[in-house]
């Protein structure tokens, strides 16, 4: 989560805003899908089984939380595997 998090922060340096969308957006942004083609994180396999999703430790893709205006958080649905329950992970991004 945390590489996820500078990716966005550096992202937001680059452009001047965050970057907006859902999993699959940050993915495809991340390697080079951007206005300058720059690729701000590589993948493991392990790490996107689906081909265009990054999951968390657990096999579940993160959610990215915010409006039209950016990605303010990334969470991960914890070990149970189930949003909005107590072993959520959620990282903030400024």
């Amino acid at each position: 989560m945390e590489q996820l998090r500078t990716g966005l922060l550096n992202y937001k340096a680059d452009y001047g805003q965050n970057l907006t969308g859902d999993n699959q957006r940050v993915y495809r942004a991340f390697l080079g899908d951007n206005p300058r083609g720059i690729i701000y994180m590589e993948f493991h396999k392990r790490d996107i089984p689906l081909g265009d999703q990054v999951l968390d430790l657990w096999g579940t893709p993160y959610e990215m939380v915010g409006d039209d205006k950016g990605i303010t958080a990334i969470r991960s649905a914890g070990k149970d595997r189930k949003f909005g329950t107590p072993d959520d992970i959620v990282v903030n991004v400024p």
